[in-house]
């Protein structure tokens, strides 16, 4: 649900989240609770992007939920911490750590690197994920 919550408001679609909780967004950890909520964090973002439908309510408050968000033109929406800059940044922050010296730090010695198993590169080559790390170096 995230990844289509994000594709759709991206786009400038609305988009309806049904809750069980006694409010939409409900208080401290129970915002990820997925049982009480179906995407807390998006709930937070409020109308005209999430519009939020009890399960609970009636079909007429379901049907004048719908209606409201279809009728409501929204710009394209990327969350500041959903972009492209923001993930690699993120990203970056924990590819660019030296994991053998935090593990030898951690533990005091001398660490074996974990190598990908052999069934997770192929698949990584399968998905071209893998064709730079792969490619022969150019000359």
């Amino acid at each position: 649900m995230i990844i289509f919550h994000a594709l759709v408001s991206c786009q400038g679609v609305p988009v309806v989240l049904p809750y069980s909780s006694p409010t939409p967004t409900p208080d401290g950890w129970d915002l990820f609770n997925s049982t009480l909520v179906q995407h807390g964090p998006a709930a937070l973002l409020g109308e005209p992007y999430v519009y939020s439908l009890s399960l609970t309510a009636s079909i007429d408050e379901a049907v004048a939920t719908i209606k409201r968000a279809v009728a409501t033109s929204i710009d394209r929406f990327v969350p500041a911490d959903m972009t492209i800059a923001s993930v690699d940044r993120r990203l970056m922050g924990i590819l660019d750590v030296d994991w053998e010296r935090v593990a030898r730090e951690r533990q005091g010695g001398d660490v074996q690197p974990v190598l990908p198993s052999e069934g997770m590169m192929e698949e990584c080559r399968r998905l071209s994920f893998c064709a730079r790390r792969d490619a022969a170096p150019e000359s």
